[in-house]
């Protein structure tokens, strides 16, 4: 499983907030070598990759939100390459939370700021995880609207 056709497409989304702050998961029992990441999943069957982003935000974090853009990745289509999936991430403004995480998945939410969220984000001991989850950082920080 080396090359990146033979893994499942995912998608996800990193919220930034008015203030500047990034929304982090912690995901249940470290899944994946995960200390804290974004909300992401695989895209189901009928499903676009911006209605599973919205979804898995939602399911993963509890909030609701809207996509403002792609956050553009180095791989084909803007994707990440991580340890079992591509994923497409999007940059989405919080909405409102509509219910509480899914806690099947997720450990614990919390809001960063892009220092705060650089230095959680290192704790994760997968090194490709780590690596994707920061340049994904970087990509939504760069286009962020100020």
């Amino acid at each position: 499983m080396n090359s990146a056709h033979s893994k499942s497409q995912a998608a996800g989304g990193v919220l930034i907030d008015t203030y500047g702050r990034v929304l982090l998961r912690r995901p249940r029992d470290g899944f994946g070598g995960y200390a804290w990441s974004y909300p992401k999943g695989r895209v189901d069957a009928g499903e676009t990759v911006e209605q599973a982003a919205l979804r898995e935000v939602l399911e993963e974090s509890g909030w609701d939100a809207e996509i403002v853009s792609q956050i553009s990745g180095p791989g084909p289509n803007g994707d990440f390459d991580g340890d079992t999936t591509v994923t497409r991430f999007f940059l989405m403004r919080p909405l409102q939370q509509l219910a509480d995480f899914g806690r099947k998945e997720t450990e614990a939410i919390a809001w960063a700021t892009p220092d705060g969220a650089r230095r959680m984000v290192k704790e994760t001991t997968s090194e490709q995880g780590r690596a994707r989850d920061l340049a994904v950082l970087e990509g939504a920080l760069g286009c962020y609207p100020r």
